[in-house]
């Protein structure tokens, strides 16, 4: 009798070993700002509460093209120096789901791509407000390609928005950014960026694994057997 209890508690034992799993889904945008992008994601099947969800991991990147430009004319009586800053930001609104992190602040992937270049440029030439591409006045900057991301853990308090079996969307809006530093009293003139990305939601979780199931009417069978012998 004693040994069938030792089998038996190793057999419970054995049953409860769980099977790590993730799914991952991955949704893209481009274009050229301003624009927005609606992304609709699945929400996480928990088979019944057979599957346990223990995170959500989402994550977002943000790229924009290399050969957009811009060009500063000084139209000041003085020299200007400063940072000029050409790009695209970008961040999420949702309504159907909260992306409330671990610390409980919200997820916005907020994000800056963007190239800089430090410009000095001479008082005006005398093209007034003439905006003219030549001159000590006169400075450009050409984007190359850049590339920025981000990401969360959401808390648990959340997780019951995303179980089921519909599905639910998120808006990434992609505007163009643009900072002139010192340069206020001077013209700019360019071709706009072209920016694109990805935002992606991992979910992770675990399942009991396949053998777990026969084990557990293993026991079960065991069970009644030990009843019908040592109890009859």
């Amino acid at each position: 009798m004693k040994k069938i209890l030792i089998l038996i508690s190793a057999l419970l034992v054995a049953a409860g070993t769980l099977q790590a799993a993730t799914i991952t889904q991955t949704k893209t945008f481009s274009g050229s700002p301003n624009y927005s992008s609606i992304l609709t994601f699945n929400k996480f099947d928990d088979a019944g509460g057979t599957y346990t969800l223990n995170s959500i991991f989402v994550s977002v990147v943000l790229n924009t093209a290399a050969g957009a430009s811009l060009g500063i004319d000084n139209d000041g009586q003085n020299p200007a120096s400063g940072t000029a800053s050409f790009g695209s930001n970008g961040g999420i609104t949702a309504s159907d789901v909260t992306l409330l992190k671990q610390n409980f602040s919200t997820f916005y992937g907020t994000l800056v791509s963007t190239s800089s270049k430090q410009m000095t440029l001479a008082a005006d030439d005398g093209d007034s407000t003439t905006f003219s591409t030549s001159g000590t006045d006169y400075d450009a900057l050409v984007t190359s390609a850049t590339s920025v991301s981000d990401n969360a853990y959401l808390s648990s308090a959340v997780f019951d928005q995303y179980k089921g079996n519909g599905t639910y969307t998120v808006t990434y809006g992609v505007n163009q950014y643009l900072s002139m530093g010192a340069f206020s009293g001077a013209q700019f003139q360019g071709n706009p960026v072209s920016a694109d990305g990805s935002m992606s939601i991992q979910y992770n979780y675990t399942i009991p694994e396949p053998a777990s199931a026969s084990l557990t009417a293993l026991i079960f069978v065991a069970g009644f057997w030990i009843r019908r012998r040592f109890l009859a």
